[in-house]
């Protein structure tokens, strides 16, 4: 009997220090796509503003991220974005010829002892003097 209830009650203790996260932070498998809703990217005079939306699939997790740099222009690296979903990081990259496109990666690092990098390729034509982006707001990193 004391087995019983000492087996209930440390069944009890675990289960509640596994749900002390959120359940939406506790990604259940890797993350396979991120289907952004919204992307945007604009420079005025002395900063440059960047605002990311996107769903991580099989999970279904929404996230938000910002960021904020000095400067007129978007740098060719971003550094990490601020977002709300712990363990979740987003940053961009241009990368040269042949290429010839910025890398907008996600890494999703929520699964533990594993991290899922997901990435989307932009054309530099969606990126206009490297002072804003122009392109599709919707798409989906793999």
């Amino acid at each position: 009997m004391k087995f019983t209830t000492a087996a209930a009650g440390a069944a009890a203790l675990f289960g509640s220090f596994a749900s002390a996260a959120p359940a939406e932070l506790q990604a259940r498998v890797p993350s396979t796509s991120a289907v952004f809703s919204a992307w945007t990217v604009s420079c005025g005079a002395s900063s440059c503003s960047y605002t990311a939306a996107f769903r991580l699939y099989p999970d279904n997790v929404p996230v938000t991220c910002n960021r904020t740099t000095t400067g007129a222009t978007v740098p060719a690296t971003s550094s990490f974005y601020t977002c709300d979903v712990t363990n979740v990081a987003l940053r961009f990259n241009r990368l040269p010829s042949p290429v010839n496109a910025y890398r907008i990666l996600i890494t999703d690092a929520r699964t533990v002892g594993t991290s899922t990098d997901l990435d989307y390729f932009s054309p530099l034509t969606d990126w206009p003097n490297n002072t804003a982006y122009t392109g599709p707001t919707n798409f989906t990193a793999n």
